[in-house]
């Protein structure tokens, strides 16, 4: 997954080898492609911009490290719940924030899930399969941890998914 203004298939273009997985734009967006000699000019003249590549291959590399480690490691459940704050991730932080900076005395606010991902999606980021996901959603849905209205997730209980996801 990436947000606005992130770049993808760095390390293709810089070891010119062909993208072995597939992009697909979830919210309408603009591509801009960059061939192998400009890229690699545009990094000689602007060292920072290298710097800025490395760290971010080096986050992503971490960000693999974690998700085989929760392949090998979690359950779905634990999955699941992970992929969901995850994918809320900023709208969580922009919820805490209104919510002032001690966070909420009461109950944390409803988040919805930005994103509307098809059970397969979620399937494939967790590692499982589609009726799995859908077990999972009625199960959090059924604890009350999550509301779903069509493909819409609204999360209604961020602390006890937390919980859920090991944090």
């Amino acid at each position: 997954m990436r947000r606005s203004g992130e770049i993808f298939g760095l390390a293709e273009v810089l070891d010119c080898q062909p993208r072995r997985a597939a992009a697909q734009a979830l919210l309408p967006g603009v591509l801009h492609e960059v061939g192998k000699e400009a890229f690699e000019s545009f990094l000689a003249s602007h060292p920072r911009a290298s710097q800025k590549i490395i760290r971010i291959l080096g986050r992503r590399l971490r960000h693999l490290s974690e998700q085989v480690e929760g392949l090998a490691s979690c359950d779905v459940d634990t999955r699941m719940a992970r992929l969901l704050l995850t994918l809320s991730a900023d709208a969580l932080a922009a919820s805490a924030g209104r919510n002032g900076p001690g966070g909420a005395t009461g109950p944390a606010e409803p988040v919805e899930v930005p994103l509307r991902l098809t059970q397969e999606q979620m399937a494939a980021m967790t590692g499982s399969c589609q009726q799995t996901v859908c077990q999972f959603l009625k199960k959090f849905q059924e604890e009350g941890l999550i509301d779903m209205r069509g493909r819409a997730i609204i999360l209604l209980d961020t602390a006890a998914l937390l919980q859920r996801a090991g944090g």
